[in-house]
């Protein structure tokens, strides 16, 4: 449905607004999905995104790192009819990593049933020497340190996905 609705264009909105009210009307309001659409102009380096239920993403500009709340309605996809989402626009710095990801990743737990927890991935991005990493490295240091922590035991999904502007 998203690469569907995608296809057709427009703005950030009006497709995760068109999203959710096709889910809302073939699943019903008990069943419903969390996404994060973001797009990169990679002329002007502005990364637009919206969050629908999703851990808010990470951005790692120099020493700074901030979490990155989008403005509007957050309910995952398909939880309210009417949902009003909006988004949000960052310009990139050279250097600046995003870091996005699911609540799978602050979520899994270790065998005494610890979680990862949800400001993990903020400690360990800001432990990393992201100036010498490709991000597929900063992926890969994020997924290794929860499957550390977890013994690589998860209940749930995980995706992390990584922009780092060169």
């Amino acid at each position: 449905m998203v690469f569907s609705r995608v296809r057709l264009g427009g703005s950030i909105e009006e497709i995760m607004s068109s999203l959710n009210r096709s889910i809302h009307t073939k699943v019903g309001a008990r069943v419903f999905t969390a996404v994060g659409l973001a797009v990169l102009d990679v002329e002007s380096r502005d990364l637009a995104f919206a969050n629908a239920g999703l851990c808010e993403p990470l951005l790692r500009s120099g020493a700074t790192i901030d979490y990155l709340g989008s403005p509007g309605d957050r309910f995952p996809l398909g939880a309210m009819r009417e949902a009003a989402y909006q988004s949000r626009t960052i310009r990139l710095a050279p250097g600046d990593v995003v870091v996005m990801f699911t609540d799978g990743v602050p979520e899994a737990r270790n065998r005494t049933g610890e979680q990862y927890g949800y400001d993990a991935p903020r400690v360990l991005l800001a432990s990393l020497d992201v100036a010498s990493m490709s991000a597929e490295d900063i992926k890969n240091a994020v997924v290794d340190d929860v499957c550390n922590c977890c013994d690589s035991r998860f209940s749930d999904d995980m995706t992390v996905v990584v922009i780092k502007h060169v």
